[in-house]
């Protein structure tokens, strides 16, 4: 396979689709620290690419991170249980500088976590799904 030097995240087994290219959440050894990348491989081309995830990798782990495709858009979600929720879109594929965060929660002691479903039709809003322990519920922001 063309992507090297790359290892998969045991937490993270979810392989989206987009723009044509199948994408990983994966961790790369650097002489700092590893850090958690998203690697695409065009199936096209059968190039790779990599580029870092919008949240700082020191104040999360890897298993308060969930991602899907979310529209037209590659989407990632955090969860720190019990405080905080942050979704996070990239606008245009594969162009880091095109993060834009899409929301941010205080889930406080209710919600352990919070995961965007889907937009409104005109693109305005997400729905929400909040998970308690008692049952789940839904949201439009």
């Amino acid at each position: 396979m063309p992507c090297d030097g790359y290892g998969f995240s045991e937490d993270s087994d979810s392989i989206v689709f987009l723009d044509g290219a199948l994408s990983w959440l994966m961790s790369k050894e650097s002489d700092d620290a590893d850090k958690y990348m998203i690697v695409t491989l065009d199936l096209a081309s059968e190039k790779c690419r990599e580029f870092p995830i919008p949240v700082d990798r020191i104040n999360i782990d890897i298993s308060s991170l969930d991602w899907e495709v979310l529209g037209d858009y590659l989407c990632i979600s955090v969860n720190c249980f019990g405080s905080r929720s942050e979704a996070w879109i990239m606008k245009e594929y594969g162009v880091t500088e095109s993060w834009s965060l899409l929301y941010s929660i205080d889930l406080g002691p209710r919600y352990d976590s919070c995961k965007p479903l889907v937009f409104s039709k005109n693109g305005k809003m997400v729905l929400l799904k909040m998970e308690c322990n008692d049952a789940d519920r839904f949201f439009w922001v």
